[in-house]
C-alpha cells in the first residue's frame, strides 16, 4: 500500500525522467512534504500521550489516597478534593494562557480537568453523603464538564463526554422525560463541536475515528430506545437499523466522495458490513421454525423519523455520485427490509434477501472489476461465497455432498478470484 509520501516520491521520479522538473527541485519538494507529515504525525502522537499521560496522573494521585482513605477525616478528603481540583485548574489555567497552541497541552489539560472533576465530585458526595444515583452523578459531571471541548478543543474530553452522553441516553430510557431531556439537552451541546470538526478538519484521523465513534453511538442509542418503547420483531428492529447503517453510509460517501482507503473511511466500510451480514441473516434466519416475524400493521415512528435524512441523503447521492451505482444495495437495504415487513411473504422471505444478496455480491464484483479496485471486487466474492455456504447447510443434502460441493465452489471462488485479480493488474499496468 503507497502512503501519500510514497505516492510523491514516485510521481516526482516519473516527472524527473520526462524532463517535467529538475532532480533538485524535486528533491527539495519532496523534503517540504516529508518534514510537514512528520510534524503532523508528530504532533498527533504528541497530544494522544499527552492526554493518556495527564488521566494516569489523575488516577495515579486517587489511587494513592484511596489506599489509605478509611483514615482520612471528612475534612481531609474534602481538603483532597479541592485540591486534585486546584491542580488541574493551574495546569488548565498555564495551558491555555501560555501553551496555546499546543495539542499536547490541550488535550492533557482537558482529560486532567475531566478526571479532576469527576474525582472531586465523587470524594465530595461520597464524604457528606449526598443523595443521588449513578445517573444523577453522570449528569452533574456533564454539565461541568461539557465546555473543556470548547475551551480547550480537546479531542481526547470530547470522546470522553460523548461517550458518557450516550450512556445517560441509553440509561435513562425508563428515568421519566425529564432525564431523557437533559440527556439529548446535552447531545445537542456536544453535537457543534464534533459538526465543526467535520466542516473544517475532515480530512485528519481524529475526525475519522469520531465519525465512528458517532455512528457506533448513534446506533446504540436507536437500538435502546427501540426496544424500549415498541414491541417489534426481528425484522422491524433490522429495518430500522438498516435505515441507520444505510444513512451513514450514503452521508460518509457525500463528505468523502474520492477514492480512499479502510483507516480514511471506516463509516462507510463498517456500514457496508453491517448492511451485508443483516441481508445474509435475513437469507438464512428467517425462514427457520419459530424465527418467523410478529406481523405488526404499522412501523412505529421512529421509522418514519429516521427516513427523513435517509431520503434527503438518498437524493443527493444520486444526483452527485453517479459512479457508486454498483454499491446500490447499500441504501436499498431499508427498501428490501420494508418489503419483507410489509407483504405476507411467508417461505419467501428468505428468497427475497438471497436474491438482494445475490444481486449485492455480483453489482460489488462488477464494479470492482470496472473501477480496477481488487478490494472491492473481493467483498463481492466473499459475500456470494457466505450466501453459498447458507444455501448449502441449509439444503437437505448430505454431509458428504455438502462437504463436495463446499470444495467445488470454493475452487471455483479462488481461481475465480486469481483471474479477477490478474485483470485488473493488467488493466492498471497498461493505464
Amino acid at each position: 500500500m503507497k502512503t501519500p509520501i510514497g505516492w510523491l516520491e514516485n510521481e516526482l521520479g516519473e516527472w524527473v525522467k520526462e524532463a517535467l522538473l529538475s532532480e533538485e527541485n524535486a528533491t527539495k519538494i519532496l523534503a517540504r512534504y516529508q518534514n510537514a507529515a512528520s510534524r503532523a504525525n508528530w504532533a498527533t502522537a504528541t497530544a494522544i500521550f499527552a492526554a493518556f499521560g495527564a488521566a494516569l496522573i489523575g488516577f495515579g494521585i486517587i489511587a494513592i489516597f484511596a489506599y489509605n482513605w478509611e483514615v482520612l477525616t471528612r475534612g481531609n478528603k474534602a481538603a483532597l478534593a479541592f485540591v486534585v481540583l486546584l491542580a488541574a485548574q493551574g495546569f488548565a489555567f498555564y495551558a491555555k494562557l501560555k501553551r496555546s497552541q499546543s495539542a499536547a497541552y490541550a488535550e492533557g489539560a482537558g482529560v486532567f480537568l475531566i478526571v479532576a472533576f469527576t474525582a472531586a465530585l465523587a470524594i465530595i458526595a461520597q464524604a457528606y453523603h449526598i443523595g443521588g444515583d449513578l445517573i444523577d452523578f453522570t449528569q452533574v459531571v456533564i454539565l461541568l464538564t461539557l465546555p473543556i471541548i470548547y475551551i480547550f478543543n480537546s479531542k481526547g474530553s470530547s470522546a470522553i463526554i460523548f461517550i458518557a452522553i450516550a450512556a445517560l441516553l441509553v440509561g435513562t430510557i425508563d428515568e421519566g422525560n425529564r432525564s431523557q431531556t437533559v440527556a439529548w439537552i446535552y447531545f445537542f451541546a456536544w453535537f457543534p463541536w464534533y459538526l465543526y470538526r467535520l466542516i473544517y478538519d475532515r480530512n485528519s484521523g481524529v475526525t475519522h475515528a469520531f465519525n465512528l465513534l458517532f455512528m457506533c453511538g448513534v446506533v446504540t442509542i436507536v437500538g435502546a430506545e427501540v426496544d424500549s418503547y415498541y414491541s417489534l420483531s426481528d425484522l422491524q428492529e433490522m429495518a430500522i437499523l438498516s435505515l441507520c447503517f444505510a444513512s451513514f453510509w450514503l452521508a460518509n460517501v457525500l463528505i468523502y466522495p474520492g477514492k480512499a482507503k479502510f483507516f480514511q473511511r471506516p463509516v462507510e466500510e463498517v456500514a457496508k458490513f453491517a448492511i451485508a451480514v443483516m441481508l445474509l441473516i435475513g437469507a438464512f434466519a428467517f425462514n427457520k421454525s419459530g424465527y418467523y416475524y410478529r406481523e405488526i400493521e404499522n412501523m412505529p415512528a421512529v421509522f418514519i423519523f429516521l427516513s427523513l435524512p435517509y431520503f434527503a441523503l438518498f437524493g443527493f447521492v444520486f444526483y452527485k455520485l453517479r459512479d457508486r451505482y454498483y454499491e446500490l444495495i447499500i441504501p436499498l437495504a431499508p427498501f428490501i427490509f420494508y418489503i419483507a415487513q410489509a407483504f405476507e411473504l411467508g417461505e419467501g422471505v428468505k428468497w427475497l434477501f438471497t436474491i438482494a444478496c445475490v444481486a449485492g455480491g455480483a453489482s460489488f464484483i462488477i464494479g470492482g472489476t470496472t473501477r480496477l479496485n481488487t478490494a472491492l471486487a473481493n467483498q463481492g466474492i466473499v459475500w456470494l461465497a457466505i450466501l453459498l455456504l447458507i444455501r448449502f447447510f441449509d439444503s437437505h443434502l448430505t454431509f458428504l455432498e455438502k462437504g463436495i460441493a463446499s470444495i467445488v465452489v470454493g475452487v471455483m471462488f479462488i481461481g475465480a478470484n486469481v483471474l479477477l485479480s490478474r485483470y485488473i493488474r493488467t488493466q492498471n499496468e497498461r493505464a
